[in-house]
């Protein structure tokens, strides 16, 4: 887990010294479908560095709104992320995102997002503090619930679109391409399934190598989340509560 977070960090410092220099909006629009009708936990296989972990999921669905939070524990303490977002138009509310350190509390920091008529954050430390505004695109999802809202757009052949993300921990709304790649078989350790897969890709400036995500979701109409590729980070689907 120490080598995610040193990406995490390194990612982060890009994107800071990009900012400014971000693209604009895209003006692609997206259709949804009708996904989230219950409350689930899903629990997942994480492989990195051949190293094996429960990553666990809770989203719960209430009057309209989809609230989704995962806890990963790793060696020096705990990694949170949650979301929620408006189950019909997956327009995000509020995001979360914190590093708790067990030895050093110190280090600890937290992001706290809230959308509204723009997006405004207040991320940092108990000792400093800072605070952003961005101005919001009419069609957006938020990154900390791309695993359940990447599933409930309506694809089918040919489907590919330039989205805009919305990124806390840059503090920046950056368009990734979108693009669905069509229809596999994947076992997973909770099961045999036929998947929709999906690419997503950084468009940005950013120069260097640009790795693709990879998402593969239940072609049903529950859309579950069943395997997710980033580079050497794996999820694979092992139970559904």
């Amino acid at each position: 887990m120490k080598r995610y977070y040193k990406y995490l960090i390194l990612a982060i410092t890009i994107a800071l010294l990009f900012t400014g220099c971000k693209p604009g909006f895209s003006d692609d629009t997206f259709e949804t479908k009708d996904i989230f009708k219950e409350s689930h936990t899903f629990t997942y296989d994480r492989t990195e560095d051949d190293v094996v972990n429960d990553v666990i999921y809770e989203v719960i669905v209430e009057n309209g709104l989809v609230s989704t939070k995962v806890e990963i524990d790793f060696e020096e303490g705990m990694f949170i992320s949650a979301s929620t977002f408006n189950a019909d138009t997956l327009l995000p509310i509020s995001a979360y995102k914190s590093n708790t350190y067990d030895l050093e509390p110190d280090r600890n920091w937290e992001i706290n997002a809230e959308y509204g008529e723009t997006l405004e954050m207040v991320a940092g430390t108990a000792a400093e503090r800072e605070t952003k505004s961005l101005e919001l695109p009419a069609y957006y999802l938020d990154n900390e619930a791309l695993l359940f809202t990447i599933g409930a757009l309506s694809m089918e052949e040919g489907f590919e679109k330039n989205i805009n993300i919305s990124i806390i921990d840059a503090g920046e709304i950056i368009p990734f391409r979108i693009s669905y790649q069509g229809i596999e078989t994947i076992e997973s350790p909770y099961g045999t399934f036929e998947c929709i897969k999906v690419e997503m890709k950084y468009t940005g400036l950013v120069l260097g190598p640009k790795p693709r995500m990879y998402m593969w979701y239940t072609n049903d109409e529950n859309r579950y989340p069943v395997h997710y590729e980033n580079s050497d980070v794996k999820l694979s689907l092992s139970n559904i509560e």
